[in-house]
């Protein structure tokens, strides 16, 4: 089963990620990239 939401942050590997349904963004806890954004 594969799935299109990222684990991993692109910028510091980090697994530490956060969704935020109000915006609709997926953002690294520890460097601060938002990873995802609009996702519905």
């Amino acid at each position: 089963m594969s799935s299109d939401f990222i684990k991993k942050c692109p910028e510091c590997d980090s697994i530490s990620l956060t969704y935020n349904p109000t915006l609709g963004e997926v953002i690294c806890n520890d460097c601060g990239l938002v990873v995802e954004e609009k996702m519905v």
